[in-house]
C-alpha cells in the first residue's frame, strides 16, 4: 500500500532573505533540517478511522510540533508540542471534514525549523444499520 508523503517546499534562502527585508524584517534564520512528512492510511477516509502521521527528519536530537487545521483559511491549533515523538495520531472523535496536518521540525542546534504538511479528509460515518422500527397501531376509539 502506498503512503502518500508530503514535504512543503522553501524559498531559496536569497529569495526568503529578501522578502523578509522587502517587507522591512530581518532576514530569517536557515534551516539545516529537512522534514517529511507520511500518514498510516490514505486519504480520505471514515470519521473514527485511526489515521497516525508520521515525520521523519534528519539532523541531531530533532524535535517535532504537530499542528491540526480544521477547513479551509482557520487557524492551526497546536496538537503536539514540541517532543521527540516524530508521530500524531488523528482524535477519533474529529467529525467529518477537511483537515491539514503539519509538522515543524528542529535539531538540537536550534537552527529554523523545517515545515512539512498533508491534507487529510474524515468522511461522514455511516449510520448503524439496525431494524427498521414498525410503528404501533393507534387503537381507534370505541363508541359508546
Amino acid at each position: 500500500m502506498n503512503t502518500p508523503r508530503h514535504t512543503l517546499l522553501r524559498l531559496a534562502p536569497l529569495a526568503l532573505a529578501a522578502a523578509a527585508l522587502a517587507c522591512g524584517g530581518a532576514a530569517p534564520a536557515r534551516s539545516s533540517v529537512s522534514v517529511t512528512l507520511a500518514s498510516s492510511v490514505p486519504s480520505p477516509q471514515l470519521a473514527g478511522t485511526p489515521a497516525a502521521f508520521t515525520a521523519s527528519a534528519d539532523g541531531n536530537g530533532v524535535q517535532y510540533q504537530f499542528w491540526l487545521q480544521i477547513g479551509a483559511g482557520a487557524a492551526p491549533a497546536l496538537a503536539q508540542d514540541w517532543s521527540s515523538a516524530p508521530s500524531f495520531v488523528l482524535p477519533p472523535s474529529l467529525p467529518a471534514g477537511d483537515y491539514v496536518i503539519i509538522v515543524h521540525a528542529r535539531d538540537a542546534a536550534g537552527d529554523a525549523p523545517a515545515d512539512a504538511s498533508t491534507d487529510f479528509v474524515l468522511l461522514p460515518a455511516p449510520s448503524p444499520a439496525g431494524p427498521t422500527p414498525t410503528p404501533t397501531p393507534t387503537p381507534s376509539p370505541t363508541p359508546t
